[in-house]
């Protein structure tokens, strides 16, 4: 009996290996396999942002091999670029790109290759100075895949609409690496609890008070190595308008006797308690010293109370 058993058994396990050699698929393939396309035409892949900088910024593109399989052998592919596309684009799409200007761009080559056995090229890269463009539009490069003799070429891949959406400033608080001094301190001195610390400590909910406001009154920040400001912030206190800033100017100084002024402000009121607004400077010279110097307050006269929530440097470097 045990012997039939094994008999049956090594008769099922050849019988279920001869079916499965009959059973054995084609090799798989795809439709679309071999076909040379661009990896950034697809839609979201081709809009990007940069950063306002004096320095080129790169994107990169190139060709890829679609399929499960790899070239044999190099496909050497070529690209241009396709300027007179921005127009049917934006007919077609309800846009205002602009093509980007000439010096603003270039491109190191238009020519790469897809290595045997790779499925995608090697990349090629465009390198923008974004400081030579209009913040306030939208720019576009168009490039064009071609098609290498004997491929084949995805038609609706062919084409990457490149697209700078916006060119984004970057921002950097420098406050906390300088030093505060102010020409006149708390009454109760710089321990107080609204002393002029506050007006630097990054926190708006506190604030430096003077009960008996000055003529000629000025805060310095002062910096070990000068800097670049390109713009400051003032946050109203959490009290009586009339307390807050009205007229000031804003000054540069690398010896801390010859100042420069950079800002100018008149009339200028708060609309809410811890209110932040934001003042930007036409200026590209390094200071070691900055001062705000406040000529009067919004309701208060000379003698009597001010108040100034925060105050900070920002640079675009």
């Amino acid at each position: 009996m045990r012997t039939d058993i094994k008999k049956l058994s090594f008769t099922i396990i050849i019988a279920a290996t001869l079916l499965s050699a009959c059973n054995k698929p084609d090799e798989i393939t795809l439709e679309s396999e071999g076909t040379l396309y661009m990896a950034t035409a697809i839609e979201e892949k081709a809009k990007f942002n940069l950063f306002l900088a004096d320095t080129a910024q790169t994107i990169a593109f190139g060709a890829a091999y679609s399929g499960l399989g790899f070239p044999g052998s190099d496909i050497p592919v070529s690209f241009s670029v396709q300027k007179d596309l921005i127009a049917s684009f934006n007919q077609a799409n309800g846009t205002r790109y602009l093509p980007f200007p000439e010096g603003s761009y270039s491109i190191e080559s238009l020519n790469t290759v897809i290595k045997a056995g790779k499925t995608t090229s090697v990349p090629l890269t465009i390198s923008i100075l974004s400081n030579k463009l209009d913040r306030d539009e939208k720019y576009m490069i168009p490039i064009r895949m071609e098609a290498p003799a004997g491929s084949k070429v995805s038609s609706n891949l062919q084409v990457t609409y490149f697209r700078l959406e916006s060119i984004v400033r970057k921002e950097t608080d420098i406050t906390d690496l300088s030093k505060l001094t102010v020409s006149q301190e708390h009454r109760d001195g710089p321990g107080a609890n609204e002393a002029s610390a506050k007006l630097v400590d990054n926190n708006t909910a506190s604030k430096f008070l003077l009960h008996t406001f000055p003529a000629g009154f000025w805060a310095q920040l002062t910096f070990t190595d000068p800097k670049v400001v390109g713009a400051y912030t003032l946050t109203s206190g959490n009290d009586a308008s009339e307390r807050d800033p009205r007229d000031w100017k804003f000054l540069g100084s690398n010896d801390g006797t010859t100042w420069t002024e950079l800002d100018v402000k008149a009339g200028i009121s708060f609309a809410a308690r811890g209110q932040t607004q934001f003042f930007e400077v036409e200026n590209e010279t390094p200071y070691r010293h900055y001062r705000l110097s406040i000529s009067a307050l919004r309701g208060n006269a000379i003698g009597g109370l001010f108040q100034l929530a925060e105050w900070r440097l920002i640079t675009f470097k």
